[in-house]
């Protein structure tokens, strides 16, 4: 006798098929969860590779563009840029640069994506993917000081 859906005599599911089988969902979940606890080394050993080659690129841009440097002998901390970044006053860093663009930021070609590196510690990275080298000689009128290391 070939009862498929395994009902008792009643027409109910046995419960201990549903015992078998929530359990078997259970133990996997915990299983898939102790996988993806143990991988999480192959995915920071990944990112960063990925960030020796974003800082590698980013020196590698800022010395074909003659490693600019801001001449003012002022120095900011981190905490005083991240009071200026609003579009109407925007500090920003790169490459330990303190720049003021908040006359640049309607003339901006990119818009309000300049807001962006506000967010970051050292926009750096964001502005060597966006932009060419020729740009960097830009930088230097909108220079207010550097960074405090």
């Amino acid at each position: 006798m070939a009862n498929k859906q395994r009902k008792n005599p009643q027409g109910q599911t046995n419960p201990l098929l549903l015992y078998v089988v929530f359990t078997f969902i259970f133990c996997s979940l915990i299983a898939l969860l102790l996988v993806l606890r143990w991988h999480p080394t192959e995915v920071e050993e990944h990112s960063l590779e990925e960030n020796e080659v974003e800082e590698k690129y980013t020196r590698d841009f800022f010395a074909s563009a003659g490693n600019f440097r801001c001449p003012q002998e002022v120095y900011f901390s981190q905490e005083e840029v991240r009071r200026h970044a609003s579009e109407a006053d925007l500090w920003i860093v790169i490459n330990k640069n303190v720049l003021d663009v908040s006359s640049f930021v309607p003339k901006h070609p990119g818009g309000l994506l300049i807001m962006e590196g506000a967010r970051l510690p050292d926009a750096a990275d964001l502005f060597a993917q966006n932009h060419g080298p020729s740009v960097v000689r830009q930088l230097e009128k909108f220079c207010i000081g550097r960074l405090k290391e």
